[in-house]
């Protein structure tokens, strides 16, 4: 736990920028929930998360709902952080849609429900989400520090200087890697059992 918690601070800008991003995203999703929605719909993101919800609501089991909820969070996180690769592109997309996600979703459970939005999150999304979050930003900086480093050995071609910082930063995303990937699957094993538990106790599939 350590390693991670170091690890994670030698990443803080790039968690300070991830985290602004999502949060930003987030409320301009709930902000423009009714219009975002509609186009939202007819995205592959939405549809993979109807898929999600109706393979938990078909066999609503616990364990069931643990694993699709567990396997869909790695793999999101993994993915995040290897094509961070590609100059760290996709973990901004991906930061972008998933925060107009929770913001557009937040948004039209409070119009349906009639219930106050910060009451939602707090009772539905942070349970779970106190963990899943930092996760999910977690993962999303690592591949974005990936992607700067990728740009400057590629600069470090034409610069000395560019060059040895690249190599430095390399040896430094070598030794944190581990602990990083480890510390956040396991954030998200603790999260997939909370929120495993109030989708099957409390029949919450927000």
């Amino acid at each position: 736990m350590r390693r991670f918690i170091r690890a994670v601070g030698e990443d803080k800008n790039f968690l300070i920028f991830a985290t602004f991003v999502f949060l930003f995203t987030a409320l301009a999703g709930y902000a423009g929930s009714e219009t975002i929605a509609k186009a939202l719909m007819d995205s592959p993101l939405w549809e993979d998360f109807q898929k999600t919800l109706e393979g938990i609501q078909q066999n609503p089991t616990y364990t069931n709902a643990f694993v699709t909820i567990f396997v869909n969070n790695v793999t999101a996180s993994l993915i995040m952080v290897v094509s961070g690769l590609f100059f760290g592109v996709f973990p901004l997309v991906a930061l972008f849609s998933n925060g107009m996600l929770l913001g557009v979703v937040l948004g039209m459970a409070a119009t349906q429900s009639g219930a106050n939005p910060l009451v939602l999150f707090v009772t539905t999304i942070l349970p779970h989400g106190i963990l899943e979050l930092p996760a999910i930003l977690i993962a999303a900086a690592f591949g974005i520090r990936l992607g700067i480093t990728v740009s400057r050995s590629i600069v470090g071609i034409f610069s000395t200087t560019a060059r040895v910082k690249s190599g430095e930063e390399w040896k430094s995303i070598g030794r944190r890697t581990l602990p990083m990937l480890v510390g956040i699957v396991v954030l998200l094993f603790f999260a997939a059992l909370i929120e495993a538990g109030l989708i099957t106790i409390l029949g919450d599939f927000s």
